[in-house]
């Protein structure tokens, strides 16, 4: 029974990502924001900037094919917590990815509801990565 509570979790926390795409994340001065799919094309190069907070997306993602592989080894956890670091981390700080109409970056006023989608969705994932390793775990199975 547990398996399948966290599968549905997992699923509704993918389906909360796709939609959080479709929605504005960041808060700008100018216009209406920046939209999801903008952030997960172009935020990579924030990466540049020395900010990664991009990257749970790409560690969210090895932690669903974790998962639907049932990799359950000892790098599953501290992978998860960096997700849900790197995905709480972007609520609290701002980013650069407002522009000022001229080129220049500016930073974000804060998330908007595709934002924190984002950091809810992301965070689910790495709860049901722990998850599904404790689970494991518990049952004496062993690391793969």
């Amino acid at each position: 029974m547990q398996r399948a509570v966290t599968l549905t979790l997992l699923l509704l926390a993918l389906a909360g990502y796709s939609a959080s795409l479709f929605l504005p994340v960041f808060e700008c001065e100018l216009g209406d924001g920046v939209m999801g799919y903008h952030v997960l094309m172009f935020g990579w190069f924030e990466l540049f900037a020395l900010d990664p907070r991009w990257l749970a997306n790409l560690t969210a993602a090895w932690l669903v094919v974790a998962m639907i592989r049932d990799r359950r080894g000892r790098d599953v956890i501290p992978l998860a917590l960096l997700t849900l670091a790197l995905a709480i981390g972007s609520a609290w700080f701002p980013t650069a990815g407002c522009g000022d109409g001229e080129g220049a970056q500016l930073p974000s006023l804060g998330l908007q509801p595709g934002g924190y989608l984002w950091v809810g969705a992301v965070s689910l994932i790495a709860l049901c990565a722990c998850a599904t390793y404790w689970r494991a775990r518990s049952a004496g199975s062993p690391y793969r």
